[in-house]
């Protein structure tokens, strides 16, 4: 996804690629494109009961149409919301509407948190995959963007040490009683429970061009 850099050293980035609108579409295109295909050959190659090839085939082109859609859909058909950041405020808008807003300029009541960890269950996420997320809290106002990076991503990007990893606090062995959190770590786990409810998402490219242009602003 592009960035948008203003002429007011305004960055503007649009988050939340897959939308529920996207997803909607792109399930709906995989549905008719997998009938279509299916109809198609069954038709010249005709079985009288159960046709594995003209399912096959459903699956194969299908499964290509709708990589080939959703890349361009995200190219084209933003959810309407984006991060807006300037060297004074951090806002999250959806289109015209501000959702929330923090100003940047009032140290020590902002604060700036980096964290992350690695995946090892989900059916969005392929496992070993990482999740790094930031978030900028003042007073109550809190605002969380996130990215999923794959392993090769992670080990590349040269600002992994800003980004504290979660600890489970379970113990991996039933003889042993689950490590007590440190403070940090608490902190972090309440963090990350907001962003799982109210975190926007960008593109690994735009998450770390947000990172270091937060950074410049609010060290």
């Amino acid at each position: 996804m592009k960035t948008q850099l203003q002429p007011s050293n305004e960055l503007v980035i649009h988050v939340d690629q897959e939308h529920t609108g996207l997803r909607l579409v792109v399930m709906l295109i995989f549905i008719v494109l997998l009938c279509l295909t299916y109809f198609v050959v069954q038709s010249v190659v005709s079985f009288n009961n159960f046709n594995l090839l003209a399912i096959l085939a459903g699956v194969l082109v299908a499964g290509v149409g709708v990589a080939i859609a959703e890349r361009q859909l995200k190219r084209h058909w933003h959810s309407g919301k984006t991060i807006q950041l300037t060297p004074t405020s951090l806002r999250l808008m959806q289109k015209e509407l501000t959702i929330v807003e923090l100003l940047l300029t009032l140290e020590p009541q902002t604060k700036v948190h980096f964290w992350g960890f690695q995946v090892k269950s989900h059916a969005r996420v392929p496992k070993g995959w990482y999740v790094l997320a930031a978030g900028v809290k003042r007073g109550e106002a809190f605002l969380s963007t996130f990215c999923i990076m794959s392993p090769k991503e992670f080990n590349t990007y040269p600002a992994t040490d800003r980004f504290i990893l979660l600890e489970s606090g379970k113990s991996t062995s039933k003889a042993l009683k689950a490590k007590p959190l440190s403070a940090e770590q608490l902190l972090l786990h309440q963090l990350e429970r907001m962003r799982w409810n109210t975190g926007v998402e960008m593109t690994p490219s735009d998450f770390r061009q947000f990172v270091e242009t937060l950074q410049s602003i609010v060290p």
